[in-house]
């Protein structure tokens, strides 16, 4: 595709499912806009571009709002880069772009929450010990995260995160731990959360059975909620 204009080239890099395919081997590659373009669609472009473009801040900067994930095939350096590391989780809805960078922000506690404040999905990321830590996990979920299913059964069973996931996504009634299943007070908690957020679907139905359940065989546990 060494034949065709500047204006064509971009066209097919709008229209193509595979940027990198189109792109590559062609002279192109050192064209900032068209090179933009194409990692908007397939972050792995940036794979394209000479290295001292994948170490220039402004550029990633400016790769990482067309695809967080871009942030990958960016220099050692900027996958260091704070900055740029928050601004690429503002565009990686998945929060996986926080999977590369480098291991001294890995562990840097106050940095990661952080991110989790921008793009609760990083947690999913994260150290493991940092998964298991409740400010974390509340902040996550507070954010958008879907770490609550991957939890062990101690974060499952409080019912201060159980009740954040459950409002951010009602499905996660079925995650949370057998103990709140048999507390009415957390049900009813449940229940008002549903009907104010004017919920119909099946995990109201699901709630109210075991609200029946708790009140025919009186079990229950109470929680300060």
């Amino acid at each position: 595709m060494q034949n065709i204009s500047r204006e064509e080239m971009i066209e097919l890099v709008k229209k193509s499912n595979h940027p990198y395919e189109v792109l590559h081997g062609s002279s192109y590659v050192s064209d900032q806009e068209i090179l933009l373009l194409a990692i908007k669609k397939g972050p792995e472009c940036l794979l394209m571009a000479d290295k001292n473009l994948r170490n220039n801040r402004g550029f990633i900067l400016k790769a990482v709002q067309q695809n967080g994930l871009a942030l990958e095939y960016a220099s050692y350096t900027l996958k260091g880069d704070k900055k740029v590391i928050l601004e690429a989780l503002k565009y990686d809805k998945s929060g996986r772009c926080f999977s590369c960078i480098n291991e001294n922000l890995k562990n840097d506690r106050a940095f990661v929450l952080e991110a989790i404040k921008i793009n609760g999905n990083a947690l999913l990321y994260a150290k493991l010990h940092f998964q298991w830590d409740l400010e974390m996990i509340i902040e996550s979920i507070k954010n958008g995260g879907v770490i609550f299913p991957y939890l062990n059964s101690e974060f499952k069973g409080n019912p201060t995160v159980a009740l954040l996931a459950i409002k951010q996504n009602p499905m996660m009634f079925h995650e949370v731990g057998k103990n709140l299943t048999n507390s009415y007070s957390f049900l009813i908690k449940v229940k008002q959360i549903l009907e104010e957020q004017n919920y119909k679907g099946y995990i109201l139905q699901s709630v109210n059975s075991y609200l029946k359940k708790v009140n025919d065989y009186g079990t229950d546990l109470y929680f300060d909620l």
